[in-house]
């Protein structure tokens, strides 16, 4: 059974069928699909869109080629000015790449005659000594002093005797004299700041028959702050052309039968069930999707295809489903395929390679799931078809669907309504990104054995209701979840991490862009690919982002351009836009300058430093330098800029001291020196503790030295540069002794999580067989009564004539409920405990006597005997002298059996005399008798003896039911018997089980107090030694251990 949902729900299936095949074989060039154009007045306003967001981003880009070719300059001894790169022996068009990382390369690189390439951010890292994305610091490769790199040995690519010299792929001064261009046609204008990050729970969403020209501001303010993006039935007002899983096997069948590709015939699909690769063939595949899951060796496969295209998409054509789905796509200028103003990856000149960015099909079986991964760029994916099997299934407990806060507890698929949704999305924030990957490692046992490289990039895990609620509990980390519904578009930005899971069969088609607002996230991605191993699968997603954004901008300075002639400067761009660095002649330049070089009147080229400092890669962290005119840079009457000046400025108010032996003049010489003075603290201040090598810490003093011969007094930055080298690289004894009781705190604090959880499950276990055993003594009452225990293992007679001062129940000791023993109860007890059991408050547990005690052992047991009275009156019962003794038995007899003597006539004391006194004898015998004692002789002996009594109507029914109950309990065959054995022997081993626990309970207890004592000692000499570290370094040691070099230094900063 299953039914079928589709976009065009009310036309007949033979129709779509029909349809369908004759439109979809027919193929049209990428380049002629219609549908999207971009006005002027859109253009110029999308223009500056773009400059917003992409130019400081290209202007950093500049300052990192900047900042080589000062490198190059220095090794071969020219100014930069004079310096002449080499032409790259490839076209501007062409894409070649890093040998050592894969990235590819924008402008600048560095070359060895034998081919080695190498990119600036791995000469920068391998200058740095941290080489990343490959095996060059493991071979020994290392940079020359003077910074120029040799080629690398040949184990890893290189000739071993080359130098790897800097060539330009681009016209030489081509991106500064953009950037120049794009800065010189706008007036700076105050900023506005969009928030990067966004912790809203809701997700903005809305209908594309409703899209007015605001929402594309809508759209814009949440896109910029990294936020999924619904579109409700996106593609409600399109040709209804069938996404029906035959139709399309149909078309794609015909497709490959016009283009005689005898390899599309078959798919290569995902078993979701071991993650294994399966090749089937079209009409297989699309049948299981639609009519339920194949199977194989008795198992359901659980398929999906991921990121599949017909063969003709690779050829430049697509077929009518793609042209329809692209047709309708909503916010054209970001995702239209073909000249979408707003999408950065179309900026690419026509010429040049063009990354496959879709798009795509992904179609999935219902419970087949995406695992947690990034994409390369920005996606939009619609849901064009669902399909609704209902299906039994054991094998993949895991995959069950699952509601948010709720618990997948039985074996069937959950079945939805397609207006319920068609897939279950989990998108995770951008700034949650650190500790969602500090989850997953930690967690990582818990999905897979195998080695994680990457949590995320791997593409190994999938996070079901259970871990998504640690992950919130552990870390508050809480992602978007949401369905999407049959026809939804959902927008994700690069760098969300998410995971997506079908509710029923789907068929989604999604779109990659790059959105300018993007950027800055997806260059963040290139960075992690390009470290990942080489074998790595997603090394695939490779970009060239910087070459995108330098286009991009080049396209949005020529159409601005148009607009500035007719209407003058535009004068709304933030002020982001500030003077792109000159470069001037240095010849004129002392040499007394102890190594800094004033390379530009600009503040923004306060980042150019020689090697020996730290400097930001604009392909890893970029921030926006909001910079002012330059007029408001003066400092001390030199114009070092905005940025500066605020540095210098916090400085001097901080530590007056820096300034008072200098005399700062307005000159050439401390111009160089103070830009040179800031690029030193800020890069000071901002470098990572965490990250830094001990080589930097090197570099840094040398650095102070040169500062402090010039008269600057940079001792605060020495002193603290000491204390991280002290406690980070030194062995401080104090420091050693603090991580030594760090780490047996934590040790302790194990144990005595260790011993909290033994005690409560002791405790709960001990508890358990309290109520096990209780519950066994009241199965036991009940089946054989209070006195039963007692009879079998006492007298025949006991309880039944309570008061009998000779025959009293308190003279016998009670057997003990668990073995039925008159014992001390050894093996049932351990010794010296207090612990009373079950609900009989007469049984106890005594240390001194280490087992039972006599219960209510009567002060008149020991008496002494009293000399009964003389008087023969006492001794009259019913007016016979019976006797003292006999009266008291008869008396008592008669008060507790009445009937006994009800048909008796007792009338000739000489005939019922001896008879009475015989009553007594025999049934004194009866009541004394021991029943462990007992035979079948003596029980037929007192049953003749009582049926003599019988004869004379005593009614002694009471004495004979005795007598019948341990007969038939003790020498017959009654199954209560054996029941009543059984439970009294279960109840003795629960009762063994529950000393155990007991005994468990008092250890971990006895272990908890004692670490938990030792824990408190710890922690005092722990608090000790944190105050004795604070006393000698500050109260924000520990802090700046985890943060960066200036923490706290520059508050106001």
């Amino acid at each position: 059974m299953f039914q079928k949902t589709s976009l065009l729900r009310l036309a007949p299936l033979a129709a779509i069928i029909a349809t369908a095949k004759d439109a979809c074989v027919d193929l049209l060039p990428k380049l002629d699909i219609q549908g999207y154009s971009c006005s002027e007045s859109d253009k110029s306003q999308y223009a500056k869109h773009i400059l917003q967001n992409v130019f400081h981003l290209v202007k950093v880009l500049n300052e990192e080629q900047l900042m080589e070719k000062e490198i190059e300059a220095k090794v071969k001894g020219l100014s930069i000015s004079e310096l002449q790169l080499q032409d790259a022996e490839c076209e501007v068009d062409d894409d070649i790449f890093c040998d050592n990382c894969g990235a590819f390369f924008v402008d600048l690189y560095r070359s060895c005659t034998c081919g080695y390439d190498l990119c600036l951010v791995c000469s920068r890292e391998l200058r740095d000594g941290h080489l990343q994305g490959g095996k060059g610091m493991a071979s020994g490769w290392k940079s020359r002093i003077d910074g120029s790199i040799p080629c690398p040995p040949k184990d890893i690519g290189g000739c071993d005797s080359g130098t790897l010299e800097l060539k330009r792929i681009m016209p030489a001064n081509w991106v500064a004299n953009l950037l120049k261009k794009a800065q010189g046609m706008h007036r700076i204008n105050k900023s506005f700041d969009i928030p990067q990050t966004s912790s809203a729970s809701f997700i903005y969403s809305l209908n594309p028959n409703d899209i007015q020209p605001q929402d594309m501001q809508n759209f814009q303010l949440h896109w910029s702050k990294g936020e999924p993006i619904i579109v409700s039935d996106a593609l409600s007002s399109s040709s209804g052309l069938s996404w029906e899983p035959m139709v399309m096997w149909r078309a794609f069948r015909d497709i490959t039968i016009s283009k005689k590709d005898s390899h599309a015939s078959e798919l290569k699909a995902i078993n979701c069930l071991d993650w294994s690769e399966e090749s089937i063939d079209y009409y297989k595949f699309f049948k299981g999707y639609s009519e339920g899951q194949l199977k194989q060796k008795g198992h359901p496969l659980y398929l999906k295809v991921e990121d599949w295209q017909p063969s003709c998409v690779s050829q430049g054509e697509w077929p009518r489903h793609f042209v329809e789905f692209v047709k309708y796509l909503p916010f054209k200028d970001y995702t239209y395929p073909n000249h979408a103003y707003l999408n950065v990856a179309d900026k690419l000149p026509e010429l040049s390679s063009k990354p496959d960015m879709g798009p795509w099909m992904d179609i999935g079986y219902g419970n087949c799931d995406t695992k947690l991964h990034y994409n390369k760029a920005d996606t939009v994916s619609i849901l064009t078809h669902t399909v609704i099997v209902e299906q039994k299934h054991d094998d993949q407990d895991e995959a069950l669907v699952c509601e948010p806060n709720a618990q997948a507890n039985d074996n069937h698929q959950h079945v939805i309504d397609p207006t319920e949704g068609g897939a279950l999305w989990d998108v995770f924030r951008r700034h949650d990104i650190s500790k969602l990957e500090e989850y997953l490692r930690n967690h990582s046992a818990e999905f897979s054995s195998v080695e994680v490289v990457h949590p995320i990039h791997d593409r190994a895990f999938y996070l079901n209701v259970e871990h998504k609620w640690r992950l919130k509990e552990e870390f508050g980390v809480e992602p978007w979840t949401f369905k999407q519904r049959l026809g939804d578009a959902v927008f994700i930005p690069a760098g969300c991490p998410y995971q997506v899971r079908n509710f029923q069969s789907c068929t989604k088609v999604e779109l990659d862009f790059i959105s300018p607002e993007s950027l800055g996230e997806c260059i963040r991605l290139q960075n992690e690919l390009r470290s990942l191993p080489e074998s790595h699968k997603a090394k695939k997603q490779k970009l060239n982002i910087g070459k995108m954004m330098i286009y991009a901008v080049d396209h949005a300075v020529t159409d601005s351009s148009a607009v500035i002639d007719s209407n003058g400067p535009i004068n709304d761009l933030p002020e982001e836009f500030a003077q792109v660095p000159e470069i001037l002649n240095d010849m004129n330049i002392s040499n007394h300058t102890n190594g800094w070089v004033c390379d530009t009147e600009s503040e923004s080229n306060s980042q150019e430093t020689s090697s020996g400092f730290p400097s930001v890669s604009p392909l890893s962290n970029h921030a926006v330098d909001h910079q002012p005119h330059e007029t408001s840079g003066l400092w001390r009457g030199n114009a070092v800029g905005a940025e500066a000046v605020e540095l210098l400025q916090a400085v001097e108010t901080h530590y007056p001291n820096t300034f008072q032996r200098v005399h700062i003049r307005a000159t050439l010489h401390w111009l160089s020196f103070l830009k040179g003075l800031h690029v030193f603290i800020k890069g000071f201040l901002e470098t990572s503790v965490d990250a830094l090598l001990e080589e930097q810490i090197s570099t840094y003093q040398e650095g102070l030295n040169d500062f402090e011969r010039l008269g600057f007094d940079l001792s605060w930055i020495r002193k603290r540069l000491d204390m991280v080298e002290k406690l980070k690289f030194g062995n401080d004894p104090l420091r050693q002794e603090l991580v030594v009781l760090d780490e047996s705190l934590e040790s302790l604090k194990e144990r005595l999580v260790e011993a909290h959880e033994r005690l409560q499950k002791a405790r709960l276990d001990y508890d358990n067989a309290l109520d096990a055993r209780n519950k066994k003594v009241q199965e036991v009452v009940h089946k054989f009564g209070d006195e039963y225990d007692q009879v079998l293992k006492g007298h025949l007679g006991f309880g039944m004539l309570p008061g009998y001062p000779n025959v009293s129940e308190e003279q016998f000791v009670k057997a003990c409920p668990v073995c039925c023993n008159t014992c001390n109860c050894k093996t049932c007890l351990s010794s010296g405990s207090h612990i009373a059991l079950g609900t009989d408050d007469d049984l106890t547990i005594c240390n001194q006597t280490n087992g039972w005690l006599s219960e209510n052992e009567n002060d008149g047991k020991d008496q002494d005997s009293e000399k009964k009275k003389s008087d023969e009156t006492s001794g009259l019962w019913r007016g016979f002298k019976v006797g003292v003794e006999v009266k008291e038995l008869l008396q008592s007899v008669e008060h507790h059996y009445p009937d006994t003597f009800k048909n008796v006539t007792l009338r000739s004391e000489r005939i019922w005399l001896p008879v009475l006194k015989l009553f007594h004898e025999v049934i004194t015998r009866f009541i004394e008798t021991s029943v462990e004692t007992l035979t079948e002789d003596d029980i037929t002996s007192l049953t003749e003896e009582l049926h003599d009594f019988d004869t004379v109507n005593f009614d002694l029914s009471w004495a004979h039911k005795r007598l019948d109950m341990v007969k038939t309990l003790k020498f017959g065959k009654d199954p209560l018997q054996q029941e009543k054995a059984d439970l009294v022997e279960s109840l003795q081993l629960v009762n063994e089980r529950l000393v155990e626990r007991r005994n468990e309970y008092d250890a971990a207890y006895k272990k908890l107090i004692e670490t938990q004592l030792e824990y408190n000692e710890m922690a005092h000499a722990e608090k000790y030694k944190e105050q004795q570290m604070k006393e000698r370094f500050g109260d924000d040691y520990d802090v700046v251990l985890y943060s960066r070099l200036g923490f706290g230094m520059l508050s106001e900063y």
